[in-house]
């Protein structure tokens, strides 16, 4: 078989899949009483474990980071200390 037959073999049998999870899904908010519309969509899945979205911070950032946020405990047990 060519690849391109694999592949339309392949998205068929996802379509089909697909049909049955939207006959399941139809079914329980039916159960639900209600309609797809006003049951709250799920949220995008999270990504798989050990992947990171977003760039990493840079060393010099984490230790202004860090920085700032002893100046603002350092703060918040000053005020503490005055009351």
């Amino acid at each position: 078989m060519d690849q391109q037959r694999i592949m339309e073999l392949a998205l068929n049998e996802l379509l089909r899949q697909r049909a049955e999870l939207d006959q399941e899904i139809e079914a329980i908010v039916s159960e639900l009483g209600g309609n797809r519309s006003t049951v709250r969509q799920a949220k995008s899945v999270a990504p798989p474990s050990g992947t990171r979205r977003g760039r990493k911070r840079t060393a010099a950032e984490k230790k202004a980071h860090s920085i700032r946020m002893k100046q603002i405990w350092a703060a918040r047990k000053a005020k503490a200390a005055k009351k």
